[in-house]
């Protein structure tokens, strides 16, 4: 693991106070060595605890492993219980 990646701010304002733990994922140290970049977006499931249940890949960063990476952190995250069924999250990869 190597560089952090980002989220656009506006996703994280959206869904700031429905989300209660929400790691961000790092660069695959595969990905960085072949310079992968590029821009996914994830539909994470959440059930009535808040737990993440389920990623959707709405659109592939491009390369496996930084949607692997992606799908793996997001299944980490945690919604408030019952507050969010679902959010749509976009990590973009840039070196």
């Amino acid at each position: 693991d190597a560089l952090p990646i980002s989220y656009p701010a506006t996703l994280q304002r959206e869904y700031y106070n429905l989300i209660r733990y929400h790691p961000e994922p790092r660069y695959p140290h595969s990905a960085k060595v072949a310079n992968f970049t590029g821009v996914g977006v994830y539909r994470v499931h959440f059930d009535t605890a808040g737990k993440a249940t389920r990623v959707e890949v709405l659109r592939s960063a491009g390369h496996k492993a930084l949607d692997d990476r992606s799908i793996a952190v997001l299944l980490l995250w945690e919604a408030y219980p019952g507050k969010l069924k679902r959010a749509d999250i976009q990590f973009v990869y840039n070196l």
